[in-house]
């Protein structure tokens, strides 16, 4: 009876003890995400010799040509937080970016005739992202806002068919691009998603993110093309 009355006090003596243990807060965290996307472009004029109304043609036939397609970002990130609501981020990824045409007839070589297929062009990209981070509520389940801008550097363009049928004149192809596209690009990007804290060092974000391409990717086009990606970027991260 006395072994009971001594439990009965002691254990939620040690329990709440324990709770009032202060634990030591994380400043630096580093982590690593993955973010399927949509990805696209937007065109303007860049030929001064076009016409308004020429532009809106061409610009109309482009946009029935090409539709957007699947890409992907991932990397390491690494975050500095600041105090309990802000922190900065940076960190380096790869970006795949890009579009496809809808099925057309494609002519692989001269020597074979053409064949329906769909044509992605994509562009990979080494990424250098710097944003601030604003946490909301104190709980383990956080509102998380984001802000910043991601520096692209080109590693290469390619384009890739993919014909309807398969045969033995016309399969896959994928092509590497030699063209001197423009090798630095700059996105501003913005997220607003949530933050679940494990515990103080691991925490787990979901943020619905956009990223848009300031710089056009080639300036002796007609037209100047502005990536840009709209995505989930899942994210692990752990305190040091």
């Amino acid at each position: 009876m006395k072994l009971l009355l001594l439990l009965t006090f002691f254990v939620p003596s040690i329990l709440f003890g324990q709770d009032s243990i202060p634990t030591k807060e994380r400043k630096f965290f580093i982590g690593i995400n993955f973010s399927p996307d949509c990805s696209y472009r937007y065109i303007t004029k860049n030929d001064k010799s076009i016409s308004a109304d020429q532009w809106t043609y061409i610009k109309n036939i482009e946009d029935s040509i090409y539709k957007p397609t699947l890409g992907y970002t991932t990397g390491l990130n690494f975050y500095y937080q600041i105090n309990k609501l802000i922190s900065i981020e940076t960190g380096l990824q790869y970006s795949l970016k890009g579009y496809k045409t809808i099925p057309i007839q494609t002519q692989y070589s001269f020597n074979y005739p053409p064949a329906i297929a769909t044509n992605y062009i994509y562009y990979s990209y080494f990424d250098f992202p710097l944003r601030a981070n604003f946490t909301f509520l104190k709980s383990k389940l956080q509102i998380l806002a984001s802000v910043g801008a991601v520096l692209n550097y080109l590693h290469q363009v390619s384009s890739k068919s993919v014909p309807e049928k398969s045969s033995l004149t016309f399969q896959k192809q994928t092509h590497i691009s030699e063209y001197p596209y423009n090798k630095i690009n700059f996105s501003p990007s913005i997220s607003l998603g949530i933050k679940y804290n494990v515990n103080n060092r691991i925490n787990l974000r979901v943020e619905p993110t956009f990223r848009y391409g300031l710089i056009n990717t080639d300036d002796k086009s007609y037209a100047y093309t502005h990536l840009w990606n709209a995505g989930l970027n899942i994210s692990l991260n752990y305190g040091l």
